[in-house]
């Protein structure tokens, strides 16, 4: 899988060499097991993963250029390679709906990938801390818990 990653990464690029001063880099981040079950036996994780889910790998794809006027050919190449990955690990039964909020793009949705009991759960220490739910009107950034 991360081999086709890789080549995916690659055929990505290159639609994008012409793109002035582009810079287009892939990194691999490991969620080993061991991981995932120090979270737990530690007292749980909001991010929902259970060690039967591990190990997983998490694919940033980082992009920068100069040009506003390119700005739909990087975001196009960027959502195509990511959506070749989702096929390909959804079709070799290894699809994990996890995204790393930090690393997800505006038209993914990380907190559904949390599983419906974590976003309940988050959902309620929202409304028991921000009762008004004033970060999910005012706070930056298209995540929110009640979308």
């Amino acid at each position: 899988m991360l081999e086709f990653a890789i080549a995916q990464y690659h055929a990505a690029f290159e639609k994008l060499k012409e793109v002035t001063n582009i810079l287009f880099s892939i990194t691999l981040e490991a969620i080993p097991t061991s991981l995932i079950e120090q979270s737990i036996a530690k007292g749980r994780n909001a991010t929902g993963l259970r060690p039967m889910d591990g190990p997983l790998v998490v694919i940033l794809f980082y992009s920068s250029w100069d040009s506003s006027g390119d700005d739909d050919k990087v975001f196009a190449a960027n959502k195509e390679v990511l959506a070749a990955i989702e096929k390909e690990s959804q079709s070799k039964g290894l699809f994990a709906p996890f995204v790393y909020l930090n690393y997800a793009w505006e038209h993914q949705d990380p907190i559904s990938g949390y599983g419906e009991d974590i976003k309940l759960r988050l959902q309620a220490v929202s409304k028991k801390y921000d009762p008004d739910g004033f970060f999910q009107v005012a706070g930056a950034g298209p995540f929110k818990l009640f979308k």
